[in-house]
């Protein structure tokens, strides 16, 4: 009895130990985590979404009437003005708040009307008896996709850091969300004009254009009755009308604010001209500094049409799946932007549930889920020790950027193919008979 007692005494205190050892490390990590300051990360915050930068073009428009003074603000006008007004009534931070919750409440419904559509798409498709399997279960798939998407959302470590850090690119977020949810709806007024409003604060916005107008034309397509609806030109038509002449306003009306023009070149100018080159996790500024400097102009042209080199052949291959063509192209101006961040990226990975059907034929799914999990581990790192120790330099942060981006380019390669692949055995069957012989095919 004596010895099961000191026994019983040992375990208590060894667990006691544990306990505090545990507190210990819980409250080194609390400390570390609360000394970061999210100001300065290169992931989070770019020349064009930073708070400072922000507040450092309202006090010199208020001081020398010039908010595009120096190299430092890069935000459009209306912006200015707008963040101006929340500043002056203490609604700045109550302002991102509404937008990072409207933003996945706005993605969420966008989900659940893309799901529907998807399983629209399949049942008029031919399927095969043998695979039926490969289909989603529509009430389920349908009802459970705005739960996901909200979870992958609000769970998002990318997304919390762009909130707790009050990057304004949320902005653009709920711009973008708001024109997918018209797009989605069917409402091509509503999608161009919140379409304009995000490609007026960041150009990149402006090829969504495209799949936007793909998915409207596949919508009324969708929902022809007896009554004549105009032709798919006249939707084109109409959808470039309506953006160009929202976004003009929106530039003209900077134009009368500021009494100039010289707004665009602080703007749109810098991005297209990728002038500031401090780190970020995009692959244009480690290049830029390295090139030689009568090259830099013919690699900056290669570079800025590689954003939209791509979206010309994905429209002509995935016309007739909007979809996927959305979920795409919002994929690439993500990683192939000048100054892309964290929020950027947040986005489009908050939809990657609708495309869960297709998880079965994708590739190295293990393997690109710890790729994604080593380049957001090592990537601070290498940061820390090139920044702060000098025990690295800058190759070691470009290294684990290229491989953030190789993985996110694996992340939509393999949606890509897992959706061609469904797509395929769904009309073909899982099974096919080749001179009389049963024979299963295996796409690689």
């Amino acid at each position: 009895m004596a010895e099961e007692t000191d026994e019983v005494a040992a375990q208590r205190v060894n667990a006691k130990r544990l306990a505090a050892n545990r507190e210990r490390l819980l409250h080194l990590v609390l400390k570390k985590i609360s000394n970061i300051d999210l100001r300065f990360r290169p992931e989070i915050f770019v020349p064009t979404n930073h708070a400072d930068r922000i507040k450092e073009g309202i006090f010199l428009k208020n001081i020398i009437g010039n908010a595009y003074s120096g190299d430092l603000v890069h935000e459009q006008p209306l912006f200015l003005l707008a963040f101006e007004i929340l500043q002056e009534y203490g609604l700045d931070s109550i302002a991102i708040t509404v937008s990072h919750f409207a933003c996945g409440i706005l993605l969420s419904w966008v989900g659940r009307e893309i799901a529907i559509d998807i399983v629209k798409g399949l049942k008029r498709n031919k399927v095969s008896e043998s695979s039926l399997s490969l289909m989603p279960h529509a009430e389920d798939y349908v009802n459970s996709m705005g739960d996901w998407i909200l979870k992958a959302y609000f769970c998002n470590p990318l997304v919390l850091l762009t909130y707790i850090s009050e990057s304004t690119s949320i902005f653009n977020n709920i711009c973008l969300a708001a024109s997918l949810y018209g797009t989605v709806k069917g409402s091509m007024v509503l999608s161009s004009i919140f379409l304009a409003l995000a490609a007026y604060r960041d150009l990149y916005a402006i090829p969504m254009l495209i799949p936007s107008t793909v998915y409207i034309i596949s919508k009324k397509n969708c929902l022809k009755t007896q009554r004549k609806w105009p032709s798919m030109y006249t939707y084109v038509f109409l959808n470039l009308t309506i953006f160009i002449t929202t976004l003009g306003f929106f530039l003209f009306y900077s134009f009368k604010i500021t009494g100039t023009w010289k707004f665009l070149d602080a703007t749109y100018g810098f991005v297209l001209k990728v002038t500031d080159l401090r780190p970020n996790i995009g692959l244009f500024w480690y290049f830029f500094i390295e090139v030689f400097g009568d090259f830099s102009n013919f690699f900056l042209y290669v570079f800025q049409v590689n954003t939209i080199f791509y979206i010309v052949p994905l429209t002509m291959r995935f016309h007739k799946h909007p979809p996927l063509l959305i979920y795409a192209v919002m994929s690439l101006l993500a990683i192939y932007k000048a100054y892309p961040s964290i929020a950027d990226i947040g986005i489009y990975i908050s939809l990657s549930p609708l495309w869960i059907y297709t998880f079965n034929h994708t590739w190295h799914s293990l393997q690109l889920l710890f790729m994604f999990v080593v380049s957001c581990i090592l990537g601070p790192i290498f940061w820390s020790l090139w920044i702060y120790s000098g025990t690295a330099n800058a190759n070691f942060f470009y290294a684990m950027t290229l491989f953030f981006n190789a993985s996110q380019i694996f992340l939509l390669t393999n949606i890509v193919l897992g959706k061609i692949k469904c797509d395929f055995f769904s009309e073909n069957g899982l099974d096919l008979t080749i001179d009389e012989k049963k024979v299963s095919l295996c796409l690689e």
